[in-house]
């Protein structure tokens, strides 16, 4: 598991590895727009990963300058993150 320390700062990203690869459905119709992200030098802001398809994207800043939508790099997943309950022996 990553600490804050190892994390990427990133404004909005956009797709999902198992619902593109596995089941073949990019995301679809995502629309992005009116956004502001202040952070330091070199932050990854607006990202997509393992495809997108129809994403509106417009009026977007990073640092007071516009901003694009690039590709991203898939954050480390939590295996746990949505498990509700563990029942051991």
């Amino acid at each position: 598991m990553m600490d804050a320390s190892q994390t990427r700062p990133l404004g909005v990203l956009v797709g999902t590895r198992h619902r593109t690869e596995q089941l073949g459905l990019p995301v679809d119709g995502t629309v992005v727009t009116g956004n502001e992200v202040i952070g330091p030098e070199g932050v990854a802001a607006y990202g997509w990963v393992h495809g997108h398809t129809d994403t509106t994207f417009v009026d977007n800043v990073l640092n007071d300058e516009p901003a694009a939508l690039a590709p991203g790099t898939q954050p480390t997943i939590d295996p746990f993150l949505f498990v509700i309950r563990v029942w051991l022996p």
